[in-house]
């Protein structure tokens, strides 16, 4: 099964946030598409954009997938009498 990562934050009005794989530098990422089957930790750097003028700094948020538990396992088949 898929999960649907969405990702938010705070940020002046008529702003929005531009999420990167890095720091400074780096590729444009978005966070719904960081669904794994694995467990994983990233960090992705989120950064201010009016539009026109991006912020000078980028804010980091770490993104933990934790795994998901093995199934339960049976004895097998059981068999027993009626009582009563």
């Amino acid at each position: 099964s898929s999960q649907t990562l969405t990702a938010t934050a705070t940020v002046p009005a008529g702003s929005s946030i531009v999420w990167y794989d890095a720091a400074t530098g780096g590729n444009i990422v978005n966070p719904a598409t960081l669904v794994s089957t694995v467990a994983a930790t990233r960090t992705l750097y989120g950064q201010t954009s009016n539009g026109t003028c991006s912020s000078l700094t980028r804010t980091a948020v770490v993104l933990t997938i934790n795994g998901a538990p093995s199934a339960p396992t049976a004895p097998g088949n059981v068999t027993v009498c009626e009582t009563g």
